[in-house]
């Protein structure tokens, strides 16, 4: 199964995972620091939790629980398990920490790790999977474990295909955010090479662990995939800076004009 999706497709997923994540960090935020989070036990293991009810988030997560679970090894992983329905969940989001004692993760010590940045990618790469299952209805398709090291297979499943692929663009994608939403104060985010191959080779310079060997392992077709939706949104990305620059200039000419007309009136209004 092949996943085929436009630039505007990868905006809106974009979109939905940082809501998420958006909404979890608040939410971690605003609750008292040293208070512990509730417990759930899962394969003999405890977890700690956080219903996504208390979350103001889109509804289409509205049957996924994010958990947090102890992992010795330093690498930020993550896991999506798909559950038989109980109390309305159908997805357990799990997010693995290096914090010793599960039973000490606090409010704030979860914010903290969820505050950086491979985790947050970690998060991200999850909740594309979540919207993946979701739609596909070949059941199958949706299975990316890794077995006997085998990484082609793994990382040329379409599961991982484009989970990884939301990774890699990850910037371009928020960048095309922030100009969409903030047209008029487009210049605070950084103007991408002109050239498209000088930016895939930039981005693909500063890949690395996990991301790194996605495209390591790649097909060369699924390379040539991951370029052409590269290529879309760095085309949406150059035609929307482009449209804030003229913008920008249009509005830059006109407040001159009116400058240059005013020195022209007499303005004075006092009387004779």
């Amino acid at each position: 199964m092949r996943i085929n999706e436009t630039s505007e497709d990868d905006l809106r997923r974009s979109q939905l995972g940082d809501d998420l994540l958006m909404a979890l960090i608040s939410y971690l935020y605003k609750k008292p620091a040293e208070q512990k989070l509730p417990l759930l036990q899962l394969k003999n293991r405890d977890m700690a939790y956080v219903r996504v009810d208390d979350l103001d988030i889109p509804r289409i997560f509205h049957d996924v629980l994010i958990a947090f679970a102890e992992r010795r090894d330093a690498d930020p992983s993550g896991s999506v398990r798909k559950v038989s329905a109980q109390n309305g969940i159908r997805f357990i989001l799990t997010i693995y920490l290096s914090i010793n004692d599960v039973e000490t993760q606090t409010y704030r010590s979860i914010y903290n790790a969820m505050y950086a940045n491979d985790r947050r990618e970690t998060f991200r790469h999850e909740v594309q999977h979540i919207l993946d299952i979701k739609r596909f209805r070949d059941k199958s398709a949706v299975k990316s474990t890794m077995s006997n090291n085998n990484y082609q297979d793994y990382y040329n499943s379409p599961l991982e295909l484009n989970a990884y692929f939301h990774n890699v663009a990850e910037p371009i994608l928020n960048q095309l955010r922030f100009i969409q939403k903030h047209p008029d104060v487009f210049e605070l985010v950084e103007r991408l090479p002109d050239d498209f191959r000088a930016f895939l080779a930039n981005r693909l310079a500063h890949l690395y662990g996990a991301h790194r060997a996605f495209w390591k392992h790649l097909t060369d077709d699924n390379k040539r995939r991951v370029i052409s939706r590269l290529k879309r949104l760095y085309d949406l990305y150059q035609d929307t800076y482009g449209a804030c620059v003229e913008k920008h200039r249009l509005s830059q000419q006109q407040e001159r004009a009116v400058d240059a007309a005013l020195g022209d009136v007499d303005i004075n209004t006092s009387d004779a």
